[in-house]
């Protein structure tokens, strides 16, 4: 009997700790657009400004006209205003699938918004067929406080003409543009129908004109049919720029980088442990990336089989390498979204064949968490597609789809996070300061406080009245901001000891009273 009971107990415990964790959900916090079920799937942008105006964007889709939109919120995403319409792509009547097909915005130095959004339509390339008509795409910009849209700025024509393949479909994929030392810098990849080679496309700004297509990479196929060079992605850190994509005939992940003048050559960061045939076509692989003052993060989902479903976090902080981290998901995602939050990366994942999204947490210290479903206000809701900015605790877009196929879109934030604070208000210290222990004397724990201007690589330590060290309480890297520490002296002896704080060049002493 007595078994029994303590499997019944361990059942009870089990069950309780079960039902009493607070899983990661989506809060929803707006309703922003249900006038209609042409809001449009995977075509939407969040950025952020320099006074912390959130700006989101997204297409709604028409029988002869697609718009991008404007909503913006003063107040972290409580309240929103808008919509505005800023652009318009018409369609051809002679042309079939003519739409905006994907967006990206990014803000300048200077607070400026630049938005690129790629659209199939004409002029065709060479040898281009009507009912499939090639990408094109649009530069859109505010200047003077009006919005103004250059057509067709960016694609990939001489690229394809080159190659001189009459049969040439050509599409762009993947399209993403960043600010960089206030010039804007395009990438994506193309993916052409019969053709002999593959490319990343890139393009920027620099001398104050788009260039009107370039080669940042080739990859010389021969007679396959299939998408080689993909998941292209752009990111800033160290006063660098980055390009990062994936080589699928080798299974690596390639990189260049740009110091303002020239690109680097090619070098590889990964090399994947699974080696698939290279020509699957069932193989998958898609990446996005996010970046804040300290750190640049691109996530990728690789599924070439069924079976092998990996998602890899390529993560740079200042003055270090780049470093690699991966897991094994329990099943395919086809889209990832990582944002940064502290010491911790939040990633969306979107699966297309359940319409169901998941967040996976990483930390350096815990790695990877089990994908946790979202779960939204309306249970019935089928998530669609997910869009983020850089900070996890800053609000996140995403479309749902009701029982009547009717597309939503919606603003949410995760659950755990803290959200009743506004961001707008949130200051950061002054200055280093390390402040007196409280209670002082104590017995047997106290607190100590402190707040860093700006991040570092911090140690906190005590030490008795020898200068012999007793602890270690803090040594890691943190953000600016405000942080507390509790110590625990129980098994220490009555006395004076004293804590020390050191980051970078400021370190700073002060004493306290044990007293039992």
């Amino acid at each position: 009997m007595k078994w029994i009971f303590t499997l019944l107990m361990i059942f009870i415990l089990s069950s309780s700790q079960l039902y009493s964790q607070n899983p990661i959900i989506i809060k929803e916090v707006s309703l922003l657009d249900s006038s209609s079920n042409f809001v449009l799937l995977g075509r939407q942008s969040l950025v952020n400004d320099l006074n912390n105006v959130v700006h989101l964007f997204y297409v709604v889709g028409g029988n002869t006209v697609d718009s991008v939109l404007e909503f913006t919120s003063n107040d972290n995403g409580i309240t929103w205003n808008g919509p505005e319409i800023i652009s318009t792509y018409e369609h051809s009547s002679s042309y079939t699938r003519e739409h905006i097909r994907q967006i990206s915005a990014t803000v300048d130095d200077n607070n400026n918004i630049h938005i690129i959004y790629e659209y199939t339509g004409p002029p065709n390339y060479i040898g281009g067929w009507d009912a499939y008509p090639s990408s094109h795409v649009s530069y859109v910009e505010k200047v003077d406080g009006n919005w103004t849209t250059s057509e067709n700025l960016i694609n990939d024509e001489n690229i394809q003409s080159s190659e001189g393949n009459g049969s040439t479909v050509s599409y762009l994929n993947d399209c993403q543009i960043m600010s960089y030392k206030n010039s804007q810098h395009f990438i994506s990849y193309d993916y052409a129908w019969w053709a002999t080679k593959y490319h990343i496309v890139y393009s920027n700004n620099i001398s104050g004109s788009w260039i009107g297509g370039d080669t940042l990479h080739t990859f010389n196929l021969g007679d396959y049919d299939n998408i080689i060079l993909n998941a292209p992605s752009l990111m800033v850190n160290d006063d660098t720029l980055f390009a990062v994509w994936y080589q699928r005939y080798n299974c690596t992940i390639e990189m260049k980088k740009f110091d303002g003048t020239t690109w680097s050559n090619v070098q590889t960061i990964f090399n994947d442990k699974y080696y698939p045939h290279p020509h699957l076509t069932s193989y998958i692989v898609k990446t996005n990336s996010c970046q804040n003052n300290e750190t640049a993060v691109a996530a990728m989902l690789r599924s070439p089989d069924d079976g092998y479903n990996e998602l890899i976090l390529l993560s740079k902080n200042k003055n270090d390498n780049w470093q690699i981290d991966s897991t094994q998901l329990p099943g395919k995602y086809s889209a990832v979204q990582p944002t940064i939050y502290n010491d911790t990366t939040y990633l969306y994942l979107y699966q297309n064949s359940t319409y169901s999204g998941s967040i996976v947490k990483f930390t350096k210290a815990g790695g990877f968490t089990t994908p946790v479903s979202f779960v939204p206000k309306d249970t019935s809701d089928l998530i669609l597609n997910i869009n983020s900015l850089n900070d996890a605790s800053m609000p996140f877009a995403y479309v749902v789809r009701d029982s009547n196929n009717v597309n939503y879109l919606k603003i949410g934030k995760i659950n755990n996070l803290i959200t009743d604070v506004k961001y707008n208000n949130v200051k950061l210290p002054a200055k280093f300061l390390l402040s007196q222990n409280y209670p002082n004397p104590f017995n047997p724990s106290t607190t100590i406080n402190y707040s860093l201007p700006k991040s570092g690589n911090v140690t906190l330590k005590v030490f008795d009245i020898l200068g012999q060290e007793v602890t270690t309480l803090v040594n890691e890297k943190q953000s600016a901001g405000k942080y507390e520490v509790k110590f625990d002296a129980g098994k220490l002896a009555s006395g004076i000891y004293y804590y020390r704080i050191s980051v970078g060049n400021f370190i700073q002493t002060k004493k306290m009273i044990l007293m039992k």
